[in-house]
């Protein structure tokens, strides 16, 4: 709810977040957070998200392993997969308010 109430919270918790990701060409950057928004989508399951993205699993898994040399932050570790939802969420109102 913060983040929605106050845009340059939510730009600075996405650049916190998601640091060098977002520096990436935007074909690049967009495909791995359609990728990390199909996983949660998918309540964590790799084989579901590639199923979603019409992918195979282990496309999924290296782009969530991307994701992570990038941010810092482990797919697989539940506070941090938090702030990977919150830094996407944060990045979509962004994106919705352009």
């Amino acid at each position: 709810m913060a983040l929605a109430t106050h845009p340059d919270s939510s730009r600075i918790a996405v650049r916190q977040i998601f640091g060098s990701l977002l520096d990436l060409p935007e074909v690049e950057r967009n495909s791995l957070l359609a990728t990390l928004d199909a996983w949660f989508a998918s309540k964590g399951s790799t084989s579901d998200a590639a199923a979603r993205l019409h992918y195979h699993r282990n496309t999924v898994l290296y782009r969530l392993r991307r994701i992570g040399d990038l941010t810092g932050r482990d797919f697989m570790n539940p506070a941090q997969a938090a702030e990977l939802f919150v830094g996407l969420r944060a990045f979509q109102l962004g994106e919705d308010g352009r």
